[in-house]
C-alpha cells in the first residue's frame, strides 16, 4: 500500500504515515520468513487503507482484540488506527495511539512523524519538532521527516535552518517536487528570486501539470523581468487549478 497521503496544497510534506503492512511479523533478521495467508488479512486490509475512517477504526480494533497482549505487531495497528482517527479530526486520540505504538516500539519512526504532524495540527510546533528530531535518529535518510521539520521551521520564521532541512531532503531524494518548492518559497518570501525561481523551475520539470510549480514560478519569473515566461506559466496554473490565486493569496505568495 502507498505509505503516505497528500494533505493539502505545497503542504505536501506534512505526511500522515501509515505502516507497510499492519499484520506483518517483525523479524530480527534481513529476510523475514514467508508467511501463511491469514484469516484475518482482510481485517488489516480495511484497517490500512478503507476509505471511511470507522471501518478502519473498527477494523483496527478487532485485529488488536484478536492478537494476545504484547504481540510485536500491535504497535503498527495503533499506527494505522492513529492515522484513521486524525483523517477524523480526533486528534487527542490519534496523539494517544501514537504515543501507546512508541510505548511498545520507540524505534518506530512511522509513530513519530504522525505524532509530530498531530502535534502541528494542535499548534505545538516545538514537540512536533522534537519528534521529527526523533524520527531522524532513526532513519537519518527519511527525506519527508526532513522536509517536515524544514516547514515547521519555515513557519517559526527559523529559514536558515529550514532551507538546510530542504536541502538536506532533496540532496537525499534529488526528485522530491515538494522540497524544491518549499525551498524556493524561503528563498522567495526573503527577496532571493534568483534562486527561488532556479528551485520552482527544478518542480516543475519534476512534474510539469502541477499547477503550484507553475504558479510559483511564474511568480519567482516576474520578479526577474521575465514577463512573456512568468504569463505563460501563471496561465497554465490557472488552467490546472482556477483556484490557484486564492490558494497562493492565502499563503502570503503574490
Amino acid at each position: 500500500m502507498k505509505r503516505r497521503q497528500r494533505v493539502m496544497l505545497l503542504l505536501a510534506v506534512l505526511i500522515l504515515v501509515a505502516p507497510t503492512s499492519v499484520m506483518a511479523q517483525t523479524s530480527t533478521t534481513q529476510t523475514a520468513p514467508a508467511q501463511s495467508a491469514s484469516p484475518l488479512d482482510p481485517v488489516a486490509q480495511v484497517c490500512e487503507n478503507d476509505l471511511s475512517p470507522d471501518k478502519r477504526i473498527a477494523a483496527c480494533n478487532q485485529l488488536i482484540a484478536s492478537l494476545p497482549k504484547g504481540d510485536p505487531r500491535i504497535y503498527r495497528i495503533l499506527d494505522a488506527r492513529g492515522v484513521a482517527y486524525f483523517s477524523k479530526g480526533e486528534v487527542d486520540n490519534a496523539i494517544h495511539d501514537y504515543d501507546a505504538a512508541i510505548r511498545l516500539n520507540p524505534r518506530d519512526p512511522v509513530a513519530y512523524n504522525n505524532r509530530a504532524f498531530a502535534h502541528l495540527a494542535q499548534a505545538q510546533p516545538d514537540l512536533a519538532i522534537q519528534d521529527y528530531n526523533s524520527a531522524l535518529a532513526i532513519n537519518p535518510k527519511d527525506f519527508f521527516a526532513y522536509a517536515s521539520r524544514g516547514y515547521v521551521y519555515f513557519m517559526g520564521g527559523m529559514r536558515a535552518q529550514a532551507i538546510q532541512d530542504f536541502s538536506t531532503a532533496i540532496k537525499i531524494n534529488k526528485k522530491y517536487r515538494d522540497a524544491y518548492n518549499l525551498r524556493g518559497m524561503v528563498y522567495y518570501q526573503s527577496g532571493k528570486f534568483a534562486p527561488a525561481y532556479s528551485d520552482f523551475d527544478a518542480a516543475a520539470r519534476l512534474d510539469p501539470k502541477q499547477a503550484d510549480s507553475l504558479y510559483l514560478r511564474g511568480l519567482a519569473g516576474r520578479k526577474l523581468g521575465r514577463a512573456a515566461d512568468a504569463d505563460r506559466d501563471l496561465a497554465s496554473a490557472r488552467q490546472l487549478d482556477p483556484h490557484i490565486d486564492a490558494e497562493m493569496s492565502r499563503l502570503g505568495l503574490k
